[in-house]
């Protein structure tokens, strides 16, 4: 599909979405469900040792520079890579969906350990 529909609006063609933000076609990608753009894949070679070599454009991308930790893993056999602040980001809106505003598990944690340890 080259169109994306767009709230009150028929379906507009990528090329012009992509013009409109003042980005080349090519380097739109793919445009998720969540209507996030993504970067378009590169082949990157496997260098001695098993590293990899992540193109400068996605790490900055992804915020992460020589000598920061990211988090990996295989999802769906896709190697992905994310960097700890963007994890935790991540983390954070998951949890905010089921913790009520206010609320502070930690304190909740401490208070639920002290009724335990009275028990005892």
């Amino acid at each position: 599909m080259n169109a994306i529909s767009v709230i009150g609006r028929a379906l507009v063609p990528v090329s012009t979405l992509a013009s409109d933000f003042a980005l080349r076609y090519k380097a739109v990608g793919q445009v998720g469900s969540a209507g996030l753009v993504q970067m378009e894949a590169q082949r990157v070679k496997i260098v001695d040792g098993g590293k990899l070599v992540i193109p400068a454009a996605m790490r900055r991308e992804l915020g992460i520079t020589t000598g920061d930790t990211v988090l990996v893993d295989v999802d769906d056999g896709e190697l992905r890579v994310r960097s700890v602040p963007k994890a935790l980001e991540r983390a954070r809106a998951i949890l905010r969906k089921y913790v009520p505003e206010g609320v502070g598990l930690a304190d909740e944690l401490i208070a639920e350990r002290r009724r335990e340890a009275e028990r005892e």
